[in-house]
């Protein structure tokens, strides 16, 4: 653990916010806190990773510094970075602070003694200098962020492109003329550009387009697209800005390219993990209540009508297996509960929709089959010496909604659920029944 006097010698003072942070596990502490309900309710989160992730949706931080931030504060990359004793870490952003964005610097200072066993390290924001910050406003930090610069003159269609200190790139030949267009549609059509990107590519850099688009609006524009590197394919972005030069009698801009290829693959991965805790139970592995009711929807909404089976569950016991044996425990008895279901039926059928209840949607398939299935797991929970389940089961061959069904099919399940606590309250009685309309 690092000690305060460590924190306190990284100028606390100059900070804005200033927090310990374990690289491992990423628990965090900060020493320093900016007071506003922003950072108060983004610290409820028990990580870091946590933390960044709430200040993004609650929007403290610019929609196009989002994919950078996140790629430079995963806690893998830094794990790599610092304890391969690589070069200082720090990634400059846009960060809302009275209800502007300002540009920020979190820098990553390490201890001499960081180890995997002693991984802390302390995260300091701090606001730019005013240099600084003109600089990264006028030209996003050019050096280091951006593989190619271009200056644009739309007017005369031509280009020179910019080393990574912004000034012209020097050569020993003698400069001659260069069309933009030209260099555009060579690319495109030489297989640099993905072919599925090919079409949309030519038309965001059309000169034509591009000069009525500048007349219209002053603001910039961006592109994401694939584009060879070697023998594969990487994701581009591609940003056009007017420069400082710009007139409309002489249409003077920037192109900015910067392969994002490694930052678009982690937001890529980062919405599809949104996607499943969005959709799935993440303690059974099934399909959520959510998800369930987004098929009613689009069943409902749909003019195609065909044959569907609910089958809804209620696990018997919990509140007294909880009470005798423990949460964990009741936990467990769920998961088990949710294998057997989906061994039964498939784990794209099965729906967990709260604590103990679960449902079994089929569809397509023809009332003899769908009912030799729930007798086959009738059979099951018959064999139980305590049926670990009450069910209630319809099917209809083209119901008006899934809802009609899902009201029919628990309807039956109270029944049995009623029939397994008769049972259970007659002393030494071995014998259970499943009800169903079968």
């Amino acid at each position: 653990m690092i000690d305060r006097d460590f924190v306190l010698n990284t100028f606390l003072d100059k900070m804005v916010k200033t927090a310990r942070v374990n690289l491992c596990t990423g628990e965090y502490a900060f020493v320093k806190m900016l007071q506003t309900q922003a950072e108060e309710e983004s610290m409820a989160a028990d990580t870091i990773d946590g933390y960044f992730q709430n200040l993004i949706d609650r929007g403290q931080i610019y929609p196009d510094d989002v994919a950078s931030y996140r790629y430079h504060m995963d806690l893998g990359f830094l794990r790599e970075r610092v304890f391969a004793k690589k070069d200082k870490v720090a990634n400059s952003f846009r960060y809302k602070m009275d209800d502007e964005y300002i540009w920020v610097t979190l820098e990553v200072v390490t201890p001499e003694d960081i180890s995997e066993e002693n991984p802390w390290v302390v995260y300091c924001w701090r606001e730019s200098d005013e240099d600084a910050c003109i600089m990264e406003d006028g030209m996003k930090k050019i050096s280091g962020i951006y593989d190619r610069v271009l200056k644009i003159n739309l007017t005369t269609d031509s280009y020179m492109e910019l080393a990574k200190d912004g000034s012209e790139r020097k050569s020993s030949k003698p400069p001659r003329p260069a069309k933009i267009s030209k260099l555009f549609r060579k690319l495109a059509r030489s297989g640099g550009i993905h072919r599925g990107d090919v079409k949309e590519f030519l038309a965001f850099t059309d000169i034509e387009i591009l000069k009525e688009n500048f007349q219209e609006d002053s603001g910039s524009i961006h592109l994401r697209y694939r584009q060879k590197v070697g023998e594969v394919f990487h994701w581009f972005s591609m940003e056009f800005m007017p420069s400082v030069e710009y007139t409309e009698e002489n249409q003077v801009i920037m192109l900015y390219i910067k392969d994002v290829h490694d930052e678009y693959i982690i937001e890529t991965n980062h919405h599809r993990k949104l996607a499943y805790y969005a959709n799935f139970d993440t303690m059974t592995g099934v399909w959520n209540h959510e998800y369930f009711y987004k098929r009613c929807k689009e069943y409902s909404e749909s003019a195609d009508k065909y044959p569907a089976a609910i089958m809804y569950t209620n696990i018997n016991g919990m509140r007294e297996r909880n009470k005798a044996q423990g949460l964990a425990e009741g936990d467990r008895y769920i998961r088990s509960f949710a294998e057997l279901l989906a061994g039964e039926f498939g784990k794209n059928s099965c729906y967990r929709m709260n604590g103990d209840e679960f449902l079994v949607l089929l569809e397509r398939e023809n009332e003899r089959a769908v009912k030799s299935q729930f007798k086959i797991f009738q059979d099951v929970l018959k064999k139980q010496k305590v049926p670990m389940a009450a069910v209630g089961f319809v099917w209809s061959g083209a119901p008006a909604t899934f809802e009609e069904l899902l009201n029919e099919a628990e309807n039956n399940m109270f029944i049995d659920k009623q029939n397994y606590y008769r049972k259970a309250n007659v002393g030494g009685q071995k014998t259970y029944k499943v009800h169903t309309d079968i």
